[in-house]
């Protein structure tokens, strides 16, 4: 018996006693996470009896017990997948969440932030100080196939990888924009990378027509704290609205802001 079987075993016996304070005690943790191992522990036997995660953390399950509450079709279809087709919960998760769709933004707008979820080849490597996103990628040409729902007029912020710029300006030139001018995060510490650890990221400010544009200040430099992966900074949107005018759209959005529409399957996230 392995040391995660043996916790789950025990985990378990403590459940089936009805004895939450000696399973507080014996798993150090606090209450609230107590609750959200029985709720581990009861998806697996709910729905895995055939195959157990058997794991040490309750994460394990947690995205399919998660998609499960907000889309019960698409959490059949992914169990489906970790039943079948062998497949990790958070890989068949992340698949299933791909092909969901997405009612495409109403109107069209002067102003556009674009965040796409640039697909990353290969897997967790501590070593090599590489990670992968878990949330569902898109390729080259799923991003380029994007309707991109742009006035006239407009002003197109799109964010892009050290590695992904050549991609992302052949991109936004098949869209139908210029590229003007390149905009640079310089975060306050360094991240992953094997060549280079990472400490930058990089946004094409592009342009169609003549949209309205205010600035004289504003530079090719942004300078701000790192947050939650991927997420960005709000220095980046409030510099947009004192220099950008219209309507305006933020694409693979994570969170609401006032003045803003949102398009993507997080807009609530943060």
């Amino acid at each position: 018996m392995t040391r995660c079987d043996a916790y789950w075993t025990k985990v378990r016996k403590l459940l089936a006693e009805d004895n939450k304070e000696a399973l507080v005690e014996f798993c150090e943790k606090s209450p609230h996470m107590i609750e959200r191992i029985i709720d581990h522990v009861e998806y697996e036997d709910n729905h895995l009896n055939s195959v157990p995660m058997g794991t040490f953390s309750e994460r394990t399950t947690r995205p399919l017990r998660t998609l499960e509450r907000t889309n019960p079709e698409l959490h059949t279809c992914a169990l489906d997948l970790v039943l079948n087709e062998g497949m990790k919960p958070k890989d068949a998760v992340a698949l299933v969440r791909k092909q969901e769709p997405i009612a495409p933004p109403d109107g069209l707008y002067n102003v556009i932030v674009v965040d796409p979820p640039w697909k990353f080849d290969g897997e967790y490597d501590g070593a090599a100080r590489r990670s992968v996103p878990q949330y569902p990628m898109m390729d080259y040409e799923e991003i380029q196939a994007l309707d991109i729902p742009a006035a006239d007029d407009c002003i197109l912020w799109f964010w892009t990888t050290n590695l992904d710029m050549k991609e992302a300006w052949c991109i936004v030139e098949e869209w139908g924009f210029t590229v003007k001018s390149i905009l640079t995060w310089v975060k306050n510490r360094m991240g992953l990378g094997y060549w280079l650890r990472g400490q930058t990221e990089h946004c094409l400010l592009c342009i169609k027509g003549s949209p309205l544009w205010n600035n004289t200040t504003e530079t090719t430099v942004l300078r701000a704290d790192v947050r939650e992966h991927s997420r960005k900074p709000d220095e980046f949107y409030s510099m947009v609205v004192r220099i950008c005018k219209g309507t305006k759209l933020d694409m693979f959005a994570r969170e609401q802001r006032e003045g803003w529409h949102t398009w993507g399957n997080e807009v609530e996230k943060f």
